[in-house]
């Protein structure tokens, strides 16, 4: 079955896939958990609110740049696609 019609039904998943760098990416996770765990403790009522609503609006900044950087890295790939098939030989 081809690509695209392994992606029609439901086949693949283009955002499966294992990270590069694995163990650097959870190291990196852990060490975030550790140091947002520990602020959390150290903040009272107002102040913890305030950096859970920092945290949040990081977190919707961070999807939306991921999106962003999958919208032009697949748009990027369509092009070249294109440009490979459409293109006229000399």
């Amino acid at each position: 079955m081809r690509y695209l019609e392994q992606f029609f039904y439901g086949n693949m998943d283009p955002q499966a896939r294992e990270s590069i760098h694995p163990e650097a990416m959870r190291k990196v996770q852990r060490t975030l958990s550790d140091l947002e765990k520990w602020l959390l403790e150290q903040l009272d009522g107002s102040q913890r609110e305030r950096f859970l609503a920092y945290t949040d609006a990081w977190s919707e900044l961070n999807a939306r740049c991921d999106l962003d950087s999958f919208i032009c890295g697949f748009r990027m790939g369509a092009r070249l696609t294109l440009d490979a098939f459409m293109t006229e030989e000399e």
